[in-house]
């Protein structure tokens, strides 16, 4: 980050305050969001293992969307 200081040269309030913003809009989308993302990716390589039966895993729709596209593209292109 540190935009303000790259540009000008100067640390200024405004891009303390800025990075400051979006420093926390990263951890939160990186902590909330991407977390089920990752742990699809990861399991899709062998990465990591299932749960047991009776635990769900909660995905988010892309992760479908994904699933099917990389189906329609080893379909299309064997």
């Amino acid at each position: 980050m540190k935009t303000d200081f790259t540009a000008t040269g100067k640390r200024t309030i405004k891009g303390a305050l800025d990075d400051g913003y979006y420093g926390t809009k990263r951890w939160f989308l990186g902590n909330f969001y991407d977390a089920r993302d990752q742990d699809f990716i990861d399991f899709s390589l062998g990465k990591i293992k299932p749960k047991r039966l009776n635990e769900t895993i909660l995905h988010s729709p892309l992760n479908s969307l994904w699933v099917l596209l990389f189906l329609v593209k080893k379909i299309l292109f064997r």
